[in-house]
């Protein structure tokens, strides 16, 4: 739903009472709303991509105290969707399935560098990222 960034790591769900911010698109200069109204075509897509046009705000909906956590809410078919997919979830059972928090116990396991991960390249279940 919103764009990783080190700032969404301190906003959880917190459901319609207890919300204290809300995610609205930003009225900025350089947002560009008439890019929702083009046809997803791949010229759309590299505009997007290459350019920063569509931007979202976290906005306050009330004063938040400092140390209080920001909340939003995710909305009622957001619930719903999680609570389909608890239901339906099942484990993998593919051959070479790795959870992430087996592999981060394996204290034998390094990092690797990505012409390390060609030749020795991680499980499918298993991706690297930095912030």
């Amino acid at each position: 739903f919103f764009p990783y960034s080190t700032v969404v790591n301190f906003i959880n769900h917190g459901g319609e009472k207890k919300y204290n911010a809300k995610v609205r698109w930003s009225k900025s200069l350089s947002t560009k709303l008439e890019w929702l109204d083009e046809p997803l075509g791949s010229d759309t897509i590299a505009k997007i991509l290459n350019a920063t046009g569509l931007v979202l705000d976290i906005v306050a909906t009330r004063d938040i105290m400092l140390g209080e956590e920001v909340l939003i809410d995710y909305g009622r078919s957001w619930g719903d969707a999680w609570n389909q997919h608890l239901q339906q979830w099942e484990p993998e059972t593919t051959d070479g399935f790795q959870t992430a928090l087996s592999f981060n116990e394996d204290k034998s396991s390094v990092v690797r560098t990505f012409i390390e991960q060609g030749e020795n390249p991680y499980p499918k279940s298993i991706e690297t990222s930095c912030f």
